[in-house]
């Protein structure tokens, strides 16, 4: 008989899981499959959850826009994402892996410039139209905006972090452009 309890406890032991992305709710455990983002130390917040697709973690195009203080233009005819970031314009269209990324300068009185430089982006993943939400490759768009992406694969944890003042060119070591 204390075999058969022995066996019964092990059986048990093993039918749970204990993984660390595992969470214990209502009883029953289950995996956490939420992606958290943190900008700059805190956390963003979005109507549609972060998802992985091909590979790359895609996050709603608004919510990073706005962490990022971009605003966002749609135009609905050529499906196309529009947004400027303090000395960069960015380009976007959907389902199309090539991005523009215009960057501008500043004269000695502190005026803009016509644009300095323009360049084509190859995106890893185009963005799309998913439940209503256009959704960017996160890694992406975020060196386009003068930032660098670190994943954290055991928490499914993105911790983006600003890498320049936006006053200067992007490093092209952070850029790498592709493409």
């Amino acid at each position: 008989m204390a075999t058969f309890g022995l066996i019964l406890s092990v059986l048990l032991y093993l039918a749970i899981p204990h993984a660390p992305a595992s969470i214990y709710k209502y009883g029953v455990y289950e995996r956490s499959d939420e992606i958290i983002v943190y900008f700059d130390g805190e956390r963003l917040e979005f109507d549609i959850p972060p998802m992985i697709i091909d590979e790359r973690v895609m996050v709603s195009m608004r919510e990073l826009f706005e962490a990022f203080g971009a605003p966002v233009s749609w135009r609905e005819h050529s499906q196309t994402i529009h947004t400027q970031c303090s000395m960069n314009s960015i380009t976007l269209r959907i389902d199309d892996t090539n991005a523009s990324l215009w960057t501008h300068n500043l004269n000695t009185h502190g005026r803009r410039l016509v644009v300095s430089s323009g360049r084509n982006v190859r995106l890893d993943v185009p963005p799309q139209v998913i439940d209503d939400s256009v959704f960017v490759p996160l890694r992406d768009v975020s060196r386009m905006f003068g930032a660098v992406a670190e994943w954290d694969e055991d928490t499914r944890t993105v911790y983006l972090r600003i890498i320049y003042d936006g006053y200067r060119n992007i490093p092209q070591h952070v850029l790498s452009i592709r493409g």
